[in-house]
């Protein structure tokens, strides 16, 4: 990273509240919200809902925990008995994070859409932070209205974002009810049910004097524990050397052609990650040396107050380097979590402060979180609004589908709905493949990533299915750029047409598979396919002992490919999903489009992707890297 880039650093990230105290107390005088008698309601809606409700009445009226399910393109919430259902104790803490309206939102949307489309006066001419925060992002007497309301209900431990599009609090559930206009009700569920302990039971709202400021209320319900999408087997490595089995991170450049472009080494990279990176980054430098790539500078961005504990990223950080060949620095936004697992506000912040800092022009995140979930607590609209900043700013976000393994014939989870924030339309989808290749490590062939395993017990019907979820999203309308392709689906054997009103996933599909074994035997530890034996082998502890698969995979592989798009063309290409879009529909030259077996379960049960071109399971297919990056100086002129 170069000096000028450290120096721009420590001027944005140390902006806390306490260094503005004459704006504090102008925003304590002049604007008093808590006065306000009216109340709007923000995007953050009700978790749960009391009896009569339209999907909890059979065989006795429950309560509604809108968290949801999916089955059969169905979407309904899960349901509790009201026994089950008790008023939160008011003392209950909880921490929130508040997120702001941007400004000139319709003027955002329509550059959003003209920097892409080249003729356009704007094309091409991303915004820098400074024209960001002065044009859009919310201004600091919104911001410290909305500190001095919470101060005003009692909240503590108030930090501002740099950016000032996040506000977060501590407080407790009394003090929640009454700022929010709501009331906080617990379940007390039996033993080993899944439903969430506790959550708000009308949708979150805030005085009319905020109204234009509030966007959605995080922390109202128990946070959620996101999940990095990627596989890490249990199971022993197979046997032999690990050198038999899968690939370097080196060869997905060669696989797709990549080496003829040059390095990313122009390019700045980051990772949204949790805990302590120093093993990670001890790693990835063993990595480059091994490989004799140049050194990768790269620093931890601690993004909450919080001990970081332990932590790992060393299958995207290896991988990203790998497949670019080298880059300009690595950042790693690393969270620490108080609840084990990242919650939506721990998330959303680390997210908001890559693009804060304005510094990575890709930020790939493996974290996904289930749609449904996503968009009860508000954190769906609230990560739409740092996307579309990273947008503005030529920042581009990446992020994998998921993918899923179910036992015991799990049919329907073939109709399970992708995962947030793939979903968003302001974020590259990135999708999973089955790629071969020859002796020279070129690419062979690819198809749509499916595997099964079996139990070898006769007796028993126990199927472990491997697939990375694609489909349409529940809450994000289709872009404009996407909709004469969302026009050409055509759902599988079962089921009915998709409706062709929302956003599709996966833009794109790199290698994710395992190529799992094709059995398993029942052992004591139940019933567990074996290891994979395919997939990127990473260096853990210094020693090459690690093989990373799934959809994280195949989205760290085409951050990594992208960074050598970018660095070959003066990191001037931003999101790059519009153009891909419009010119792919014309010209497929740089895709590697993938097989058409019929067999795949996708295919069968959720979509006919049987076919060239665009489908809804695995997009545009891959890129042949090499072509590509002609292909973006004759379409994107860049």
């Amino acid at each position: 990273m170069s000096h000028a880039s450290r120096t721009r650093s420590k001027q944005r990230r140390p902006i806390h509240l306490a260094l503005l105290p004459w704006a504090l107390a102008l925003a304590m005088t002049s604007l008093s919200a808590q006065a306000d008698s009216a109340w709007v309601t923000t995007a953050t809606p009700a978790f749960m809902s009391p009896p009569p409700t339209l999907d909890c009445n059979w065989p006795a009226p429950e309560w509604e925990i809108n968290d949801g399910y999916s089955s059969d393109f169905v979407f309904a919430p899960d349901c509790a008995p009201t026994s089950s259902i008790v008023p939160l104790d008011t003392n209950h803490p909880l921490h929130l994070v508040v997120t702001l309206q941007l400004r000139n939102l319709t003027q955002l949307q329509t550059f959003l859409q003209n920097v892409t489309q080249p003729g356009n006066p704007a094309y091409g001419r991303y915004l820098s932070h400074q024209q960001f925060q002065q044009t859009y992002a919310p201004t600091i007497t919104q911001v410290l209205a909305v500190v001095e309301y919470l101060q005003q209900n009692g909240f503590r431990h108030i930090r501002v974002a740099p950016n000032f599009m996040l506000v977060s609090a501590d407080g407790n559930a009394g003090e929640a009810s009454k700022a929010f206009n709501t009331t906080m009700m617990e379940v007390t569920p039996p033993n080993g049910s899944s439903l969430p302990a506790f959550g708000n039971t009308t949708p979150a709202q805030v005085p009319s004097a905020l109204g234009g400021i509030v966007e959605s209320v995080l922390g109202l319900t128990e946070p959620y524990e996101s999940a990095a999408s990627n596989y890490h087997s249990p199971t022993p490595l197979p046997p032999g050397p690990i050198s038999n089995y899968g690939y370097s991170p080196l060869d997905y450049a060669s696989i797709y052609n990549a080496n003829s472009v040059g390095p990313g080494k122009r390019t700045s990279v980051a990772i949204i990650t949790a805990g302590d990176m120093t093993q990670t980054i001890r790693d990835l430098n063993t990595f480059t040396t091994n490989n004799r790539l140049p050194p990768v500078p790269a620093v931890a961005i601690p993004t909450g107050d919080a001990a970081l504990g332990a932590g790992s990223a060393q299958d995207e950080s290896q991988t990203i380097v790998g497949a670019a060949g080298g880059l300009d620095s690595l950042l790693f936004y690393t969270m620490s979590p108080q609840a084990g697992q990242p919650s939506y506000g721990d998330l959303i912040w680390a997210y908001n402060a890559a693009v804060a800092d304005d510094f990575a022009k890709i930020i790939e995140s493996s974290w996904q979180t289930w749609e449904p979930s996503a968009y009860s607590t508000g954190a769906q609209a609230a990560d739409d609004l740092i996307f579309m900043a990273a947008q503005a700013q030529g920042q581009i976000f990446v992020a994998p589908i998921g993918e899923t393994n179910r036992i015991n014939w799990q049919i329907d989870s073939g109709n399970e709905f992708p995962p947030e924030p793939a979903s968003s339309p302001y974020v590259v989808a990135i999708g999973g493949s089955q790629v071969t290749s020859n002796s020279a490590k070129q690419w062979a062939g690819e198809t749509l990533w499916f595997e099964t395993s079996t139990d070898t017990n006769p007796n028993s019907d126990v199927l472990d299915y491997w697939y990375a979820y694609a489909g349409y999203s529940l809450h994000e309308a289709v872009p404009a750029w996407q909709t004469a392709q969302v026009n050409t689906v055509v759902n599988g054997v079962f089921g009915q047409r998709p409706p062709t009103t929302q956003r599709y996933v996966p833009d794109l599909a790199f290698d994710a598979h395992m190529s799992i074994p094709g059995n398993w035997p029942v052992s004591a530890q139940g019933d567990t396919p074996g290891g994979p034996t395919n997939g990127a082998r990473i260096i853990v502890g210094g020693v090459e002992q690690h093989l990373f698969n799934g959809t994280e995979l195949a989205a760290a592989v085409f951050t990594g490919l992208f960074a050598r798009i970018e660095s070959a063309h003066g990191n001037a290409l931003g999101l790059p999903t519009p153009q891909m879009y419009q010119n792919f529909a014309k010209d497929s030259s740089p895709l590697y489009t993938f097989g058409t077996s019929p067999s795949y379960f996708m295919s069968y049960f959720n979509y006919a992707c049987g076919h060239p071109g665009w489908t809804a399971c695995s997009g545009w297919g891959s890129l042949d890297i090499g072509k590509f990056n002609d292909y973006v100086t004759k379409y994107w002129g860049l």
